[in-house]
């Protein structure tokens, strides 16, 4: 299978999000829908409908470029979303994997970051091409469901349905920092560099209020913000202020996805 490779500079975006907002979210639904997240409400506002149908995704943003995992494109892939038509482009098929959760992104080492569950919870590195991917370790250790990485501390955070990790990206060995206080098993994590605040937003399956929270990365522990207003949002990425376009003066042109009918779930290993 051949993948072509997706360069989207969001600064060239023409799509309407709230001024506040500083968070994009990725639905597990079929098709995928990718929000803007105010971080002082939790309120999530639809950009847009996606082609494809993410299946417990990691979403992250990288020079510019949107890009999810767990993506199902006649198959689980790896790739990037378009925000102004939702069109979904895979890189990869993940080497193989039905399940890489999370997704996290080094600016400085220009790499993006995945747990694989299909191969002992390995931490994955993967170029922004999807051309290369790298298994580190034999195994985080901990079942992460969730990735954000703080560029200026360089230090990768997981989550797994529980608990909050620190993640080493030369050994790829995870190491508790503490409970969050949350059981659910459909989480997102973003890192707001400019605040420095972790998020977490939980997208349903379980008994916790759906919404987002901020994690206290000294113990895990979990503060509610507020609900999304939609139960199953479980990427989730920090959009820069510099990346966020002013609102829109046209409106966004239909887009038509009738007969798209991608019904599935996976079991969560």
């Amino acid at each position: 299978m051949s993948f072509g490779r997706l360069v989207l500079p969001l600064v060239a975006a023409v799509f309407s999000v709230p001024a506040s907002a500083a968070l994009i979210g990725l639905s597990s639904e079929s098709p995928g829908v990718l929000y803007s997240i105010d971080p002082a409400t939790g309120a999530a506002t639809q950009i847009v409908t996606i082609t494809a149908a993410p299946s417990f995704t990691g979403l992250e943003v990288l020079n510019g470029t949107i890009y999810a995992t767990d993506v199902y494109n006649s198959g689980y892939t790896f790739g990037t979303i378009n925000p102004v038509t939702g069109n979904y482009t895979p890189l990869n098929t993940q080497g193989g994997s039905n399940n890489w959760h999370g997704l996290a992104a080094s600016v400085a080492a220009n790499l993006l970051y995945s747990v694989d569950l299909d191969n002992n919870n390995s931490l994955v590195s993967v170029t922004p091409d999807g051309s290369t991917v790298t298994t580190i370790g034999g195994g985080t250790g901990a079942g992460i469901r969730g990735l954000a990485y703080d560029d200026a501390n360089g230090i990768l955070y997981g989550v797994d349905i529980s608990n909050l990790y620190t993640i080493n990206t030369a050994t790829g060995v995870a190491t508790l920092v503490g409970p969050t206080g949350l059981s659910d098993f459909l989480p997102g994590l973003a890192y707001d560099p400019v605040a420095q605040i972790l998020y977490l937003n939980i997208g349903g399956g379980g008994s916790d209020l759906v919404g987002l929270y901020t994690l206290n990365i000294a113990t895990g522990a979990a503060t509610f913000v507020g609900a999304n207003g939609t139960v199953s949002i479980d990427g989730l990425a920090y959009l820069a202020d510099s990346a966020v376009p002013e609102p829109a003066t046209m409106a966004l042109a239909a887009i038509g996805l009738a007969g798209m009918s991608l019904a599935r779930r996976k079991r969560l290993i």
